[in-house]
């Protein structure tokens, strides 16, 4: 009855550690990933409290993304807009995108930086300074002045995320991601605290989509483009997993099992600790029990050939 009782004990333990690891694993909505690349695009989030994304520009050529009517580029000339509508040739200031839109930033064979701004199919609107709000959308170009600082530097808020070109088959140079990280980040229930998962390194041509099917995902997208070299970019989206392309390929699922998911969690970790524990005490209890018992067959159960026993009468 005794071992029954443990063993009753133990299944109860582990029922209760069962129920609080479904209750307290983190859930791993959040992907953090930061790289360096040569191109990068997102959509902006359109929300009914926030609906622009505001961004400062140094030293810019800024075109109107269609082309005008005479589509023949005027080559050799600085403030060429290769057919489109000249903004400005050197714009210091603020550009403000209202509603939806897809943004696009590379980094060029010159080494200029070229932000690309359009309509994503939802009205849109883009102011240029104190320009007249554009439609179409626009096209900046930022180049070094060599007074150094950052050409462009900003955060949004963004529904769609894709970092890196695949390279293959381009009849350019490639942008592609150059290296970075992409991890999962988790709130704890007891404590609120961010707790990190395993980290994915990324490397040279790897292509990250972060893409969520819920009605209004709104991720958090910063990028800085200084010197020459690729961008910095950092991307804080709420999903569970990631697409990641190699080589070429359509891209893979990343997602993370729950070992990984209870290995971030110090609570379960340890709540499954006192379990194995309890069961090693379990197994040092059984063990001795039995080495007594055996003991005591050895000792005390003995069998007498008359109800008075000597010991030298004594058998097992």
């Amino acid at each position: 009855m005794k071992v029954f009782g443990l063993f009753f004990a133990s299944a109860f333990l582990v029922a209760v550690a069962l129920l609080a690891t479904i209750y307290f694993v983190p859930s791993y909505e959040t992907i953090d990933v930061s790289a360096k690349t040569d191109f990068v695009s997102f959509k902006t989030a359109v929300g009914v409290v926030t609906n622009s994304v505001r961004l400062g520009v140094l030293h810019a050529k800024v075109c109107g993304y269609n082309f005008t009517a005479v589509k023949t580029p005027v080559v050799g000339t600085a403030d060429d807009c290769l057919g489109r509508e000249m903004i400005s040739k050197d714009f210091t200031g603020p550009i403000k995108i209202v509603g939806g839109a897809t943004v696009i930033l590379r980094r060029t064979d010159t080494g200029a930086i070229e932000m690309v701004i359009r309509s994503d199919k939802l009205p849109m609107l883009v102011f240029v300074g104190t320009n007249a709000a554009r439609q179409d959308g626009a096209i900046i170009i930022a180049e070094h002045q060599g007074s150094g600082g950052n050409l462009i530097s900003f955060g949004a808020l963004a529904s769609s995320v894709t970092i890196g070109q695949t390279g293959v088959d381009q009849n350019k140079p490639a942008e592609l991601l150059v290296s970075g990280t992409l991890r999962a980040l988790a709130t704890t229930s007891v404590t609120n605290s961010v707790v990190s998962g395993p980290t994915i390194p990324l490397g040279l041509g790897d292509v990250v989509d972060l893409l969520n099917s819920t009605s209004n995902p709104r991720g958090n997208i910063f990028v800085r483009a200084g010197a020459p070299g690729p961008l910095d970019v950092t991307v804080r989206y709420p999903a569970a997993s990631a697409t990641i392309a190699r080589f070429g390929g359509s891209g893979v699922q990343v997602e993370f099992s729950w070992w990984d998911r209870i290995l971030a969690e110090p609570l379960l970790i340890a709540i499954w600790a006192s379990i194995g524990f309890w069961f090693a005490v379990l197994g040092m209890i059984l063990k001795v029990t039995e080495v007594l018992r055996d003991e005591n067959k050895k000792k005390g159960n003995v069998c007498c050939r008359s109800s008075t026993c000597a010991d030298d009468e004594q058998w097992n």
